[in-house]
């Protein structure tokens, strides 16, 4: 009851009831599949004009899917088979064109860029603080002594008892970046044979771990400017020097656009500059001057042209 009393439980708690809202017309055994679901949000209810003729329908409705919600989701019974309750993993990710900032039950709070996602299982804070990740995300963590936490990527681990950090694990890019804001961070690699953990480095505030996979290859760096590293959550993208095809890849998850290149060559143009709150066409406007590229847009997907960089 603690646990469903808190405001940042909602989202979690929606999921499970959009869930079986949906599935309630095909079947009254939740199945495995159904368990693992908790991202989408009941959007599509809409307030009626009509009181007397619409309302204690939909009222009733939501009363009966809220208590079977509330019933399934605390219960842990299993008509299709037995698994223990705690095992049960929960998603919640961030489509590309957007970003969300989600509370988890103990208190830390993890904004999600585009393109990323959380798992964790039903046990967490009561088992155990593990979470997995994938693409980026800054995590200011509750503090708890007892119980440290602990998130998972790319074969990388981060500990911590308290802290704030930010992530940047992409599946597609070569190099990892885990950057700290306060407290201390604990970075090291997960053996995946035997999971055993090896520590490579304790990171103080301001300091900055990148890590380039196929190497294996480890520095750490100490960062004048801290907030360049979490613009993004400004909505303020920073290029230093990219190439034009790592600048493609942000884009398209910074806007929910798909980039194609005419000629390969333009993919190595470079840009650097800071860029806030800005549409995609303004953006490569700009970039299009120092490039000396053009594009076209039909609908979602942007293609550009020209000969190479100027």
């Amino acid at each position: 009851m603690d646990f469903i009393s808190r405001d940042q439980t909602i989202d979690a708690l929606d999921g499970q009831i959009a869930q079986l809202w949906e599935e309630a017309g095909v079947t009254t055994t939740p199945d495995a599949e159904s368990e693992l679901r908790i991202q989408k949000v009941m959007q599509q209810i809409k307030p009626q004009r009509s009181w007397g003729r619409y309302v204690l329908p939909y009222a009733a409705a939501a009363c009966l899917t809220m208590a079977i919600g509330f019933i399934y989701f605390f219960s842990g019974l299993h008509l299709s088979h037995k698994k223990d309750p705690s095992s049960r993993s929960y998603t919640l990710s961030t489509p590309y064109g957007q970003r969300k900032t989600i509370s988890l039950s103990d208190g830390t709070v993890v904004t999600l860029s585009a393109g990323s996602r959380i798992t964790y299982n039903a046990g967490y804070n009561l088992t155990n603080r593990t979470v997995s990740f994938q693409g980026e995300g800054f995590f200011e963590v509750a503090k708890n002594p007892a119980k440290p936490f602990i998130v998972q990527y790319a074969g990388l681990y981060t500990k911590v008892l308290g802290t704030s950090f930010n992530i940047r694990a992409f599946d597609k890019e070569e190099k990892i970046d885990v950057t700290v804001a306060s407290g201390r961070v604990e970075v090291g690699e997960i053996k995946n044979i035997s999971n055993e953990k090896k520590a490579l480095a304790a990171l103080q505030p301001g300091q900055q771990l990148v890590y380039t996979k196929t190497q294996g290859l480890v520095k750490v760096n100490t960062l004048s400017n801290l907030e360049q590293v979490i613009a993004w959550k400004k909505d303020i993208l920073i290029f230093k020097g990219a190439r034009f095809e790592e600048v493609a890849a942000q884009l398209e998850r910074w806007y929910n656009v798909k980039i194609s290149f005419e000629q390969e060559n333009l993919k190595n143009c470079r840009f650097k500059g800071t860029f806030k709150s800005l549409s995609v066409t303004a953006l490569l406007d700009l970039l299009k001057k120092s490039a000396g590229f053009t594009y076209s847009i039909q609908d979602n997907y942007i293609t550009i042209k020209g000969r190479g960089c100027l």
